[in-house]
């Protein structure tokens, strides 16, 4: 139990990470530029939330705070496809001109906002299971969406937006409204999260997440590299699926379902889902790696050190992610 409670602070707010990750995988996955946005959304929906909390209800605090960042992705998909500015360079300036906002919304415009304690919040500042039950039923279900979209027009009509850049220029007539949905989608995802972790933290600062996105990249690449491990482990010695269709038992059943979701050969919505919940747990570990070096819960080592681990890790994943994809 000593462990547990020593891990307990950091679990939240890996959950709560974890959503954003799946914010940015959005973008990063379909759309193939990291987006800086997400900097601009997890600090403009946290003070948002508060600000909107306080003077209604949390829940359409967390409402807002989505809406703030998908307000703020749509800036940066108008600026991509109407000016014409590189993806990375427009996500820059939006995150840059966002502060603005925050400054604005905050206690006489000092950087931050604190929540109305005399309100009620749908997640407290300790640590509660339900809370955890919470974030993971809202991670799933933002899964399961991106899922079911994924089987629509609109997903057949993203799933496109990976192809070459000569299909994109001649064939995809689309391309500019997805682009700026897309985005738009991602980033309220993040603003989500950033309401989530102003109501856990009850308050909200300018100068805050700072560790968002080293974290969340590394869950990115970790989360690629662990599905890629797993395909390529199922596949090695694939039963055939003739042999798999042909049974009722449910061992087969289940070995048919997890090759239709790990296969090669699909993009479809079970394996996206599935990839993007791998998202949210690779959040959570390195939120907890990143808390345990900070507070030296079972090791004592330099506060300086704490940020290069991190660094150490993205480089493990984006390395073995290359090694099992060649």
């Amino acid at each position: 139990m000593e462990i547990i409670d020593k891990l307990q602070p950091f679990m939240l707010p890996g959950l709560i990470y974890g959503i954003g990750a799946i914010g940015l995988a959005i973008t990063f996955r379909f759309l193939k530029f990291p987006d800086f946005t997400v900097l601009g959304s997890i600090m403009v929906g946290g003070i948002v939330c508060i600000y909107i909390s306080n003077f209604s209800n949390t829940t359409l605090g967390l409402i807002a705070g989505f809406i703030s960042g998908s307000i703020l992705g749509l800036f940066t998909g108008f600026i991509i496809s109407g000016l014409k500015i590189q993806s990375v360079l427009a996500s820059i300036i939006v995150f840059t001109a966002s502060y603005s906002i925050a400054y604005s919304l905050t206690d006489t415009g000092g950087g931050t906002i604190s929540f109305n304690l005399e309100k009620y919040s749908i997640i407290s500042s300790v640590f509660d299971l339900n809370d955890i039950l919470l974030l993971l039923i809202v991670s799933l279900m933002i899964c399961l969406v991106i899922a079911f979209i994924i089987r629509t027009k609109f997903g057949s009509l993203l799933l496109a937006m990976t192809a070459s850049k000569n299909f994109l220029k001649y064939r995809h007539r689309y391309k500019n409204i997805i682009l700026i949905l897309t985005v738009g989608l991602g980033n309220g995802i993040v603003g989500l999260a950033g309401a989530f972790h102003a109501l856990r933290d009850k308050s909200a600062s300018v100068i805050g997440h700072s560790d968002f996105l080293p974290i969340i990249l590394g869950a990115l690449f970790g989360g690629n590299a662990i599905t890629l491990w797993f395909t390529n482990k199922l596949h090695k010695n694939r039963i055939d699926d003739d042999e798999l269709s042909k049974s009722t038992k449910s061992p087969s059943k289940l070995l048919r379902f997890i090759a239709s979701v790990f296969s090669f050969q699909r993009e479809d919505s079970k394996k996206i889902g599935m990839l993007f919940f791998t998202y949210v747990i690779g959040s959570f570990f390195l939120k907890e790696i990143h808390g345990i070096v900070h507070s030296k819960a079972f090791i004592d080592i330099s506060f300086n050190l704490s940020h290069l681990i991190i660094a150490l890790l993205i480089v493990f994943s984006v390395w073995w992610a290359g090694v099992e994809e060649e």
